[in-house]
């Protein structure tokens, strides 16, 4: 594609943004990235806790909220997103468990990497500065008073950002742009509970934790939980949370509980033979967790087989999870091509990344979907302007 014969802009300098301007600009289009903050990738160095969780070889519809709509993009995820990273100099490694992480484990130095990609292309990096509102002119755009043939909209929430409301301030420029969405929720965090837990804050435990929706097993996971005063905090409340979030979005009158095995690791026989001792409780749990125990046992008229086992949180779900690094909601995607990720009402913009309503499970989904989202975008519009 000859420099300058078409010009695209790309509203927002995150994952998705800077993944779509990479595969552009290899083919020699003229782009330009509109960033409000001071750097590019601001979110990814956080991600894995800066080590980089890049992306999960573990691919499934059941891993994001809408994984059935965005089916036919499942088996090319992964490897699309892989494909990109060694593309542009990452060297990756895949853990035990699936998930992708840098070799150097260090997101920061992976952003770096793609930053300096986009300069040696020429991509136009505009940092510090805001696009509240976009106009249509003929075909194309105006964006801070200047024409653009194609807009891509890469946008991200104010998720682990507190003092910013949810929707990152972007309701204006959506607007502007006749695009709505659904309700925004925060996931992927710690699970506020009613239970009073302030008298075990901080300490923490291997267990299994099960998701319940009237009765029904939703989701299990095995892990560490780290309780909180009034939450249940660690990896496996991420997952949890958005499983919870998606249930409930589904049915919100439905009856959603939390119930914890403290006992996970053990076998039917060897929990058999524990709960022969003359004191179980006090033999395998510190004191403070002991003493909260035999309190929930005695108020809750519960046996001491369900207390170690079964025993059930009731998760406050109306603000989401707390502490949180995603969010569940976004652009509504019957206004969406899910094909190619244009607008159906405007065939030259396009809404990649966070923005849309795609969010997926703890462990590199959500990552790897913003990567691939930005991949598929911009090589629709390579496509349209070789036509």
């Amino acid at each position: 594609m000859p420099k300058d014969t078409k010009k695209i802009a790309i509203i927002g300098g995150g994952a998705s943004g800077v993944a779509a301007a990479l595969t552009l600009a290899n083919r020699g289009a003229s782009v330009t990235i509109f960033e409000r903050n001071e750097r590019l990738l601001a979110k990814f160095i956080t991600t894995g806790n800066g080590k980089g969780n890049l992306a999960n070889a573990n691919v499934s519809s059941s891993c994001y909220n809408h994984g059935e709509k965005i089916e036919k993009h499942l088996p090319y995820l992964y490897s699309e997103v892989v494909n990109f990273y060694k593309s542009h100099g990452v060297a990756l490694f895949l853990d035990e468990v699936g998930r992708l992480y840098p070799y150097s484990k260090n997101a920061k130095a992976s952003a770096s990497i793609l930053i300096s990609k986009l300069e040696d292309l020429g991509v136009d990096i505009r940092l510090n500065t805001n696009v509240d509102s976009v106009s249509k002119k003929g075909t194309g755009f105006l964006v801070n008073n200047e024409y653009f043939d194609y807009l891509i909209l890469s946008v991200g929430s104010s998720a682990s950002i507190s003092s910013v409301p949810l929707d990152n301030n972007n309701s204006t420029l959506l607007s502007s742009l006749a695009l709505e969405t659904t309700s925004l929720v925060p996931v992927l965090g710690a699970i506020k509970v009613k239970e009073n837990l302030f008298s075990i804050e901080n300490e923490r435990r291997d267990i299994s934790m099960s998701l319940y929706k009237d009765g029904r097993l939703l989701a299990t996971e095995i892990g560490e939980v780290h309780f909180r005063k009034n939450a249940l905090s660690g990896v496996i409340t991420f997952i949890i949370s958005s499983h919870l979030v998606w249930a409930y979005k589904i049915d919100s009158k439905a009856k959603h509980d939390i119930r914890i095995n403290f006992l996970s690791s053990m076998s039917e026989k060897e929990i058999k033979e524990v709960l022969k001792l003359d004191n179980p409780i006090r033999s395998l749990f510190s004191e403070r967790i002991a003493h909260y125990l035999e309190g929930r046992m005695k108020k809750d008229k519960i046996s001491l087989s369900n207390t170690l086992t079964n025993l059930s949180f009731t998760p406050i779900i109306k603000n989401g999870a707390l502490f949180n690094h995603v969010t569940n909601g976004g652009v509504k995607l019957e206004l969406i091509d899910l094909d190619t990720l244009s607008s159906t009402k405007d065939s030259h913009l396009f809404v990649v990344g966070e923005v849309l309503d795609i969010d997926g499970l703890c462990g590199g989904y959500n990552l790897m979907f913003a990567i691939y989202s930005g991949i598929v975008a911009a090589r629709h519009i390579l496509t349209e302007v070789v036509n």
